[in-house]
């Protein structure tokens, strides 16, 4: 899209068809669902200002609203931001901790101990759910790792995923992907380790 095109006043429906969305759905719900918002909440941060109000004509919601594209994104940005901040005010400024969300998924911000990142990204965070860990994200500072756990919507949860590795989906699944990435085969780790007591306890229907 050319910049002249980029500066021409849209509505929102119209900024969202762009983003190839039905207009009926709400953005928020769609692009940031971890956030737990909406287009309501984020109509009354804008219409907050001032100034917003003023350039607008003082509107009656979202919809009645014409800005750029260039705008638009913007002012969503800044939103999204100002939703994180809201949650990253009640994590510790210092030290690792565990947290959770609404979706059950639970965090844990980590020290980075991989050998060939861990001098440039100095931050880690585990993502777990009940069926075990599902992913790793590494990051340059704390600042950083911090607003990804925002954007999750995570809150503290002290000792989250201790109570968690106690449960055998868990441990599960935490053998599965152990195996997935060992032999490339979940099925051949199990044969492989079939010998041991904790694999014939926690996978007894293949046995």
């Amino acid at each position: 899209m050319n910049n002249n095109t980029n500066k021409e006043k849209i509505t929102f429906i119209e900024y969202k068809e762009l983003m190839l969305m039905d207009p009926s759905e709400d953005y928020f719900e769609l692009h940031e669902r971890e956030l737990r918002t909406n287009e309501r909440q984020f109509f009354a941060k804008l219409n907050k200002s001032k100034l917003f109000q003023h350039r607008h004509n003082s509107p009656k919601n979202i919809y009645d609203v014409s800005m750029s594209e260039q705008d638009w994104e913007r002012s969503i940005e800044r939103f999204v931001n100002y939703k994180s901040s809201t949650i990253i005010e009640q994590y510790p400024s210092t030290g690792y901790f565990e947290c959770e969300n609404a979706d059950g998924k639970y965090f844990a911000l980590l020290p980075n101990t991989y050998s060939e990142t861990c001098e440039s990204h100095r931050y880690r965070v585990s993502a777990h759910d009940d069926k075990g860990p599902f992913g790793d994200s590494i990051f340059k500072t704390r600042e950083e790792a911090l607003h990804h756990l925002a954007s999750r919507n995570a809150t503290m949860a002290p000792g989250a995923i201790d109570k968690l590795t106690d449960q055998a989906n868990w441990l599960r699944g935490t053998w599965i992907i152990k195996w997935k990435d060992e032999f490339g085969s979940p099925k051949k780790g199990f044969l492989l380790n079939l010998h041991r007591f904790e694999v014939r306890e926690l996978f007894p229907e293949f046995i």
